[in-house]
């Protein structure tokens, strides 16, 4: 619209011309809260960065020396809008962060905008900054859109609080400035490449101008939309989004989209196409028109719909039409687009955990695809599963797969088959390490055979290396240690409670957390898949960081391990760490011991490994640990620095601990515990007062804490097989750790009971069906002696 910045006023006799003061338009003084102070002007933040540690702490916007918004309110705190470093540059051009915003007359006869104001600093020392402001697009008449309309400012430097530089855009020389009832026009405050490597703050940023009197025109308006986003007039872009591009189809499938016509003026809008309100050109042998608008004259702020089929005929080729709807605003045309597929199978592998895809003839391992075995135990088979998917539009026939190299990588094939589309089936690699082959790349092919042309030998590389295992399964470890958040460790055992402690950091050095991690998904040099991530679901980042300030005091990190179950030692068995040190030449002395219910020293180890950017492999430690943990019982292992080999302010970083274990159950406690919850529990107790104590309750299947029940008693009788003999036969609980036999006397008159004088002739079978019992026979020889008394002896 051409520009309008007079009021003209005609009285009686004379005719005087008066200038309008400008006013406040829109103003952002907290990053980009856009408060416009003009009922119908419209704002809309396109693009930007928004921080919340920098501020201009005056009140008013660019250079105008009056306060421009309320003195009540807040010196605003968040106001970094955009930030430009080295990481937002692309070689070859500039591709800068901007301030975006466009500025709409809502309600006006016609709304002038006559200033840009803001204000602006620089983080850094160095170079000023260098910004201009653009005219975007709009609509401004004889003003080319992406013209600077406002010299190159020279930004200095503030830093992120204080009075920020004031700068300040006069629109009035342009060829336009004035915007039409419904106009709009869009502005930027980009930085240009001096800005580079430093952060900008923006602040203060007020849009000044003029309006006229409330617009009482009344238009009609179109809008074409389809799934909810706006299709633009005179579009050949076809997008998914908006509906535009119709998803890819098969020959004799047909596929729907559905657009809504939208009236957005102030008046009726009529769709005037004849015989049709919507009308199809182009391919219109395969896109046809299923349903017209049911209105053809909508009311300002109505809606109506249409729908159009796509029905491909040829296989592989790309289909357009124009849809144009002839209206009394804008004539209304974009384009549409349809594909057709190839009715052909296709196949992927992909996988299982993760879902990471292997390209066909990929001769690399990768630890994410599960093709990198890394390292695996001796005696210890790892398996990674697959999925064969077909991507295709027709079955996808499989009819096996083989693997040929080392011996020690097998596979478990698919079952051979039709695979629907979009459905998968799986097989599996198991690497199985021998140990003649322990440190040794182990590698192989893997082929899945099938009907895809160019595919049919679908191949892949796997491997892995073998070694030897520490003992034990791992009872308590930690990848994620972070001072400030205290995270949980990462992995317990169900029987084991874990925790760590930072201490001794006050005059001794700082515990910190850092992004320095090692990263190879192993705890020391345990190998295997170990573990793959953090607590918090991303990649293992975080590491625990010592920066020594005192050469005589070191901090301490404690991990504290307590054995919670009633009933299952733990045997440790070995401890393992990664360790790396922040500069090449120094070396620092880890000093680990362990105390508690046991106690002993650990290792003494010296970290020469020096953090790198990138992938980081930190040094591995590993060592053994002898010791026992009983039930309820705890130990703790403290990581320190020898004091006599500190290297003062150089950082160390430790990471990925972990503690091996074999748990040893009690079978007798874990009988007891599901009885008396530690009470009266002792082997020689009898909590239910029948005569027999817990050892026999146990021993024959009772129930310590009721005396009507004590368990499976022995039978006997008298046998006549190649002689006379008594034969008593008992139960015995299998793999109780117990001890049973018998003891016989002639008298029961101050007694002598030997264990002698009868022998075991049968172990075996369930005793009176019971499979946790099998039943001892005895015999005695009756013809030697005419009386004996036997007891049965049951001990722990």
């Amino acid at each position: 619209m051409k520009l309008r910045n007079l009021n003209i006023m005609i009285a009686a006799a004379s005719l005087s011309i008066t200038a309008s003061a400008a006013e406040l338009l829109v103003g952002a003084t907290d990053g980009l809260t856009g408060v416009s102070s003009m009922n119908d002007v419209g704002v809309q933040w396109l693009e930007a960065s928004v921080g919340t540690d920098g501020t201009s702490t005056d009140t008013f916007y660019g250079p105008d020396g009056d306060s421009n918004y309320s003195t009540g309110e807040a010196v605003p705190t968040a106001s970094e809008i955009f930030s430009v470093n080295d990481d937002v540059r692309v070689v070859g051009e500039e591709n800068h962060i901007e301030v975006k915003f466009t500025i709409s007359n809502d309600g006006y006869d016609y709304l002038d905008v006559e200033e840009i104001r803001f204000d602006a600093s620089k983080l850094f020392n160095g170079s000023p900054a260098a910004l201009t402001v653009q005219y975007v697009d709009g609509d401004f008449s004889g003003v080319t859109p992406g013209a600077n309309i406002s010299e190159t400012f020279s930004v200095a430097d503030v830093n992120k609080v204080g009075d920020f530089p004031d700068f300040s855009v006069d629109l009035t020389s342009l060829a336009d400035y004035s915007l039409g009832f419904n106009e709009s026009a869009t502005f930027a405050i980009v930085p240009s490449s001096a800005s580079a490597g430093a952060s900008t703050y923006i602040d203060n940023l007020g849009v000044f101008g003029t309006t006229g009197p409330a617009s009482v025109v009344t238009v009609p308006k179109i809008e074409v939309s389809g799934n909810g986003n706006l299709i633009v007039n005179n579009s050949t872009t076809p997008e998914t989004a908006n509906q535009t591009l119709f998803p890819e189809r098969s020959i004799g499938s047909i596929g729907t989209n559905e657009f809504t016509i939208s009236s957005t003026g102030s008046t009726n809008l009529v769709l005037t196409g004849s015989p049709d309100a919507v009308q199809l050109s182009g391919d219109t042998n395969v896109f046809s028109m299923v349903l017209q608008p049911n209105l053809t004259d909508l009311a300002a702020g109505t809606s109506t719909t249409f729908q159009i089929s796509y029905e491909p005929l040829v296989e592989d080729t790309t289909n357009t039409a124009t849809v144009s709807v002839l209206n009394n605003d804008t004539n209304y045309t974009f384009e549409i687009q349809g594909i057709s597929v190839l009715i052909v199978p296709d196949i992927d592998v992909i996988s299982e955990y993760g879902g990471f895809a292997i390209t066909n003839n990929q001769t690399e391992v990768d630890f994410q695809q599960n093709t990198d075995f890394s390292t695996a135990y001796v005696g210890e088979p790892v398996t990674n599963n697959f999925l064969v998917r077909n991507t295709g539009y027709t079955n996808l026939s499989v009819t096996g797969a083989s693997i040929s190299g080392s011996s020690e990588l097998t596979i478990i094939p698919p079952v051979p088959g039709d695979v629907a589309p979009g459905t998968n089936i799986a097989f599996s690699v198991i690497f199985t390490p021998t140990l003649g082959n322990v440190g040794v790349l182990q590698t192989a092919s893997v082929i899945v055979s099938n009907n895809v042309a160019g595919k049919e030998a679908y191949t892949f590389a796997v491997s892995g290396t073998g070694q030897i295992a520490a003992p034990g399964e791992i009872i308590a470890a930690w990848t994620h240690i972070d001072p400030a958040l205290q995270v949980a460790p990462q992995e317990v055992h169900s029987s084991v409670e874990a925790s760590y402690l930072l201490t001794g950091a006050d005059g001794a050095g700082a515990w910190d957390s850092s992004f320095k991690s090692s990263l190879d998904h192993t705890y020391g040099s345990t190998g295997g898949r170990e573990y793959f991530g953090d607590p918090a679901g991303g990649t293992q980042n975080k590491n625990i960081l010592w920066h020594p300030k005192n050469d005589t005091i070191s901090p301490v990190l404690t991990l504290t391990v307590s054995n919670a179950s009633a009933s299952a030692s733990i045997n440790l068995s070995s401890l393992h760490y990664d360790a790396m040190i922040e500069t090449l030449g120094n070396t620092d002395t880890v000093v680990i011991n362990y105390s508690g219910d046991i106690s002993g020293v650990v290792s003494t180890d010296t970290v020469t490994t020096v953090y790198e950017s990138g992938f980081r492999d930190g040094q591995d430690f590993d060592h053994a640990i002898n010791g026992v943990l009983e039930p309820q019982q705890t130990v703790s292992f403290n990581f320190m620095i020898d004091t006599n080999n500190m290297v003062n302010f150089q950082d160390i970083f430790l990471d990925n601990f972990s503690i091996k274990g074999t748990f040893v159950e009690d079978p007798y406690l874990e009988w007891i515990s599901t009885y008396t919850n530690g009470v009266a529990a002792e082997a020689d107790a009898d909590p239910d007062g029948d005569g027999l104590d817990n050892t026999y309750e146990f021993g024959l299947g009772g129930n310590p804490v009721d005396a009507e029940d004590t368990g499976y008693a022995p039978t006997y009788g008298s046998v006549e097989e190649a002689g006379q003999w008594f034969e008593y036969v008992h139960p015995r609980r299998v793999d109780s750790g117990l001890t049973y036999y018998l003891e016989l006397t002639d008298m029961l008159t101050n007694p002598v009971w030997t264990n002698m004088g009868y022998s075991v002739v049968g172990v075996g079978g369930a005793f009176e069906g019971d499979s946790a019992f099998e039943a001892v026979t005895n015999r005695i020889d009756t013809v030697a002696k005419d009386h004996q008394f036997l007891r049965l002896i049951i001990e722990q």
